[in-house]
């Protein structure tokens, strides 16, 4: 494998960092849920924080197609660092941190998540080779389920302490020996800060070989997003498959970082245990379809995989609307996470063949447009009609019918798209041969 080093240095350096953000963005949505008991005020932030970020994507985009990705990883990582630490600092000299002030690390870490993934899976393209691209995107997938699932069991702990030496965990109690007093937020920021600065040294070492031809476009921010829009007016079935392919991931990200708290909190009354145990055990999920999905799924071409799964993904949200057991909600946060998990590997290790890497950025910014747009309507719509109790389980039927919808557009494409895989593998083998 070439540029072996560079890789393993990427997925250490996000691993780290991962965990800690992880542990943030669970513990900041159920703490207004659960100590704040705010949970339309957060509503309030999410949307702004959305609406914001859909100008942010559009830029982010032309960031990750116009320069060097090592040094755009450097400046994400030493951004968090600088302003998560800040906070970190005024709460702890106020022996406490204002709401606006945990917002901002919200927004904060949300920006990140915006610029990183894009950022990733470009670089990743970009020093990996095009025959190992399915088995990348199931370690990066293995790698950040991983990281999200060491996430949830420390945010159990981390969240609730462990009285008597005992935390719950499934339902079970563990005795682990020893009592630990819950974190306030300003611990779990310093930690957050602390592998920021870790990452930001691990990635300052890397080097690389660039492996695929990448023409930069220097022109202007207004004229590269120009550019990147109209490579996928003359691609519309990149742009089908790219937004239909997303749209899982869309109720996913409603699910983890507002709906499922709101969910456990006002409609299974229970404690943070078991929302963290739901965060881990989509996390759990998410980690065996990275193990798993491509043996699972290699015989099937990942049109049909995507619609079969989101089936899935459209049977759990039904379920989580008719039921309110909390076993249920268990295998329901598993599924949706290996469901998840599995079309994020299948649809990357797609876009990869069919996009080239000079404007891939600029196409994953706009397939982020449509997401956020996605997500701030149903916000919107949950916190307008769905903040009742006896009201929630119908967002979750609400999400099952939009999941639906993409199931039914990728399908219609199904032909097309499968041709045009082919023709792009037919076109880089060609490409190769010549070169050798």
């Amino acid at each position: 494998m070439k540029n072996k080093s560079a890789i393993i240095k990427l997925f250490v350096a996000n691993t780290i960092s991962g965990c800690a953000q992880g542990i943030s963005m669970i513990s900041i949505p159920w703490y207004f849920m659960d100590k704040l008991n705010k949970p339309s005020e957060f509503g309030q932030y999410y949307l702004i924080i959305g609406f914001i970020t859909l100008f942010w994507g559009l830029y982010a985009g032309t960031i990750v197609d116009r320069f060097n990705r090592k040094r755009v990883f450097l400046g994400l990582t030493g951004a968090g660092a600088l302003v998560i630490g800040s906070i970190t600092a005024i709460g702890y000299y106020l022996n406490g941190l204002p709401e606006l002030l945990v917002v901002c690390v919200f927004a904060t870490t949300f920006f990140i998540y915006n610029l990183h993934y894009p950022s990733l899976y470009a670089f990743m393209q970009e020093i990996t080779e095009r025959r190992l691209y399915g088995k990348i995107t199931s370690y990066l997938e293995v790698q950040g389920q991983f990281t999200s699932m060491l996430a949830g069991a420390c945010a159990v702990i981390l969240l609730e302490g462990t009285p008597g030496g005992t935390f719950e965990l499934f339902g079970v109690s563990l005795n682990i020996g020893f009592t630990l007093e819950p974190w306030p937020l300003r611990k779990i920021f310093l930690l957050d800060t602390i592998t920021y600065v870790l990452s930001f040294l691990i990635v300052s070492t890397i080097v690389f070989v660039p492996l695929v031809q990448r023409n930069i476009d220097s022109s202007g921010l207004v004229q590269r997003i120009k550019n990147g829009v109209e490579y996928l007016k003359k691609n519309p079935l990149v742009f089908i498959f790219g937004n239909a392919s997303y749209f899982v991931f869309v109720t996913t990200l409603i699910i983890g970082f507002y709906l499922m708290a709101v969910y456990v909190s006002d409609v299974l009354k229970a404690e943070g245990n078991v929302y963290a145990t739901g965060e881990m055990l989509f996390a759990f999920g998410s980690l065996m379809a990275g193990v798993a999905s491509a043996q699972l799924f290699k015989r099937f071409e990942a049109v049909d995989t995507i619609a079969g799964l989101a089936t899935i993904t459209t049977s759990v949200f039904v379920a989580l609307f008719i039921s309110t057991d909390v076993n249920v909600f268990y295998l329901g946060a598993f599924l949706l996470g290996f469901s998840n998990a599995s079309i994020r590997i299948q649809r990357v290790t797609f876009l990869f063949r069919i996009v080239p890497n000079d404007v891939i950025g600029r196409a994953s910014s706009v397939f982020f447009i449509f997401n956020t747009l996605f997500r701030l309507i149903f916000i919107g719509m949950i916190f307008k009609f769905f903040t009742e109790p006896d009201k929630v389980p119908y967002a979750m039927l609400m999400l099952a019918i939009f999941v639906s919808i993409g199931v039914l557009i990728l399908l219609s494409f199904k032909s097309p798209l499968i041709a045009l895989g082919r023709e792009e593998d037919a076109k880089a083998a060609s490409e190769n041969n010549n070169a050798g």
